[in-house]
């Protein structure tokens, strides 16, 4: 589309087959480009016509063109098979001196999908005369080719490792470093040892690395990984992949587990694992410092089977090093962005969202304890007391969630007095900590806006009586809803929390917040960017859903973002139906 800020384009695309069926598809084509897909099924031979045109929004033709192409069922497939077949043949014959554990894994592999290239050929066969069979022999043929597809990536990238020299049983590379999709088929571009990367870092940093181990012999191996060389102040953990099922039965490589003592993981044959090496740059002198990690096959060549007598042997190693630039700047103060994780709060989960940036935390209030009277004589602040244990001297804002306990109706004077009473109690136990009226806010309901008028109603005359107690005291509202809606609330709320995705409007809704003057921060609970769109997380591209999440919000003046959520609800470790959560249950912690 030249020119992008007008109407959309209307694209289109036909195929005439030879047997007189069409097919068609459109699309509009709003931003500078668009993809327009045409499934084709070819279960005849012979010529197919297709045309595409593009036409402006008023209809007129823009540009069209057409072309016939002569296809025969099934040739483009059994072409690429054989091409495989005949890339494993050729470097068996290759490798098999220098690399004996790679050419019989390679030519099992061979064989195996010779075997099975004969069944399904005679299916498309069948397929071309009986359309009963067209769907099995199209999903059989898509698998084959798949397989030897990858097949072929594979031989290539052991037939690349005999220039190496270096390498006997494992290729480690750098893997996507956001993708949890079919980790064992990724293949390295390059194969050497060491591996060498560079990253730029700085100060107060986690910096994570994909290290995918991938294993060319014929056998699983067990592979121990071990940081050799790390400066003072640099702090790295090694993590490893684990399988786990999407809520659409799919598989993701979501969780990652710290490696446990052995610092040990097993790699099936001819199929690769990740590591992940997670680089936190604490007090270290800015500069260049090293990182060096051994990866040992401690089952590979040499070690298991051969000669019998009793003898040592060093056992196949790969190794990686990683050249840290350390940017001579502090990045600014943790409280310039604030990041709240809807959790269920202990010590692990505390001490590992402060290490990752988490800086809002809902938590709850405390329970007056009253005389007979009904008045408040002090309050239990135990269950709050065991969180702010570990949240002391840090620089947070606490969301004390609901409202609190209240004998009296809204809107009595005696409602209002037993307020004040807990009120005055929860500010002086708060700076008996450390938190000033700066590091709290109450947060009475959640989302009102989306629940009702009732809500939002509650919400307002709750917040106007904490204003008449103490004007300074913060009121905290999440979510959408209606123009007089925001309206309502603006008198009692200081902390604006809408959808990430309302910053970027220019709506009614969102010049009331603007126009407000209070602190703007900002959440997601859609996950637009979900594979497909929905609660499933495990496969979520990382990327535009999280990792640019305060970028975007800093772009639209906001200084807060937030997810739902860390770690509320089912088991991540099953099937679920919604992937909220970011972490796994682990034995000692968060994973």
């Amino acid at each position: 589309n030249p020119d992008p800020g007008a109407s959309p384009l209307q694209a289109s695309a036909g195929c005439l087959r030879p047997d007189g069926d069409r097919q068609s598809v459109i699309t509009s084509i709003i931003g500078g480009q668009g993809i327009l897909e045409l499934p084709l099924e070819v279960l005849t031979a012979g010529t197919y016509r297709f045309e595409w045109s593009v036409r402006d929004a008023n209809g007129v033709k823009i540009f069209s063109d057409s072309r016939d192409v002569f296809f025969q069922p099934f040739m483009n497939e059994r072409s690429a098979v054989a091409q495989s077949l005949e890339s494993l043949k050729e470097t068996v014959l290759k490798v098999e001196e220098k690399l004996p554990a790679s050419a019989r894994a390679l030519l099992r592999e061979a064989n195996l999908l010779e075997s099975t290239k004969g069944p399904v050929e005679a299916l498309q066969d069948q397929a071309i005369t009986n359309p009963d069979l067209a769907k099995e022999a199209l999903d059989r043929t898509e698998d084959l080719v798949l397989k030897a597809a990858h097949l072929r990536r594979l031989s290539d990238t052991v037939a690349r490792t005999t220039a190496s020299g270096d390498i006997t049983d494992l290729i480690v590379f750098e893997g996507q470093v956001w993708e949890s999709r079919e980790v064992g088929m990724e293949m390295p571009e390059v194969a050497g040892s060491p591996l060498v990367l560079h990253r730029r870092v700085v100060l107060g940093e986690h910096e994570p690395i994909s290290l995918r181990v991938l294993n060319i012999t014929d056998a699983e191996q067990t592979v121990r990984a071990s940081i050799e060389n790390q400066a003072e102040g640099i702090d790295c953990v090694l993590h490893r992949a684990v399988a786990v099922p999407t809520s659409l039965g799919e598989v993701s490589w979501d969780p990652l587990p710290k490696l446990d003592e052995t610092q040990t993981f097993s790699v099936p044959s001819l199929s690769s694992r990740e590591t992940w090496l997670d680089i936190h740059v604490g007090d270290v002198i800015p500069g260049s410092h090293t990182i060096e990690i051994d990866f040992q096959a401690i089952t590979g060549t040499g070690l298991v089977g051969g000669p019998s007598n009793p003898h040592s042997a060093s056992a196949p190693k790969t190794k990686v090093r990683i050249e840290l630039e350390v940017l001579p700047f502090t990045p600014a103060s943790s409280g310039a962005i604030r990041l709240c994780m809807w959790a269920s709060l202990d010590e692990p989960a505390i001490q590992d969202l402060l290490a990752h940036g988490g800086n809002v935390f809902v938590v709850p209030h405390g329970s007056p304890i009253r005389d007979e009277n009904k008045r408040i004589q002090e309050v239990d602040f135990t269950q709050l007391d065991a969180l702010l244990e570990f949240l002391k001297g840090e620089d947070v804002i606490l969301l004390l969630n609901g409202s609190p306990q209240n004998p009296y109706k809204i809107g009595t004077e005696e409602y209002e007095s037993d307020l004040r009473s807990y009120l005055d109690l929860l500010i002086d136990h708060l700076a008996d900590w450390g938190f000033d009226l700066n590091h709290f806010a109450l947060y009475p309901h959640d989302e009102p806006g989306g629940i009702g008028w009732n809500a939002v109603n509650s919400l307002v005359e709750f917040g106007q009586v904490v204003k008449r107690i103490n004007p300074k005291l913060m009121l905290y509202v999440d979510g959408g809803g209606e123009r007089e809606m925001f309206e309502a609330m603006a008198p009692v709320i200081d902390i604006w929390t809408p959808s990430i995705t309302m910053l970027r409007e220019d709506t009614p809704e969102m010049r009331v917040i603007r126009e407000d003057g209070g602190m703007l921060w900002s959440y997601d609970c859609v996950y637009a960017y979900a594979r497909p769109v929905g609660a499933n997380l495990k496969n979520i591209s990382i990327i535009p859903q999280y990792r640019t999440a305060a970028l975007f919000a800093l772009r639209h003046d906001a200084t807060g973002i937030g997810f739902w959520c860390y770690n509320i609800g089912e088991s991540l470790w099953g099937r679920t139906l919604f992937e909220y959560p970011v972490v796994y249950e682990g034995q000692s912690g968060p994973v």
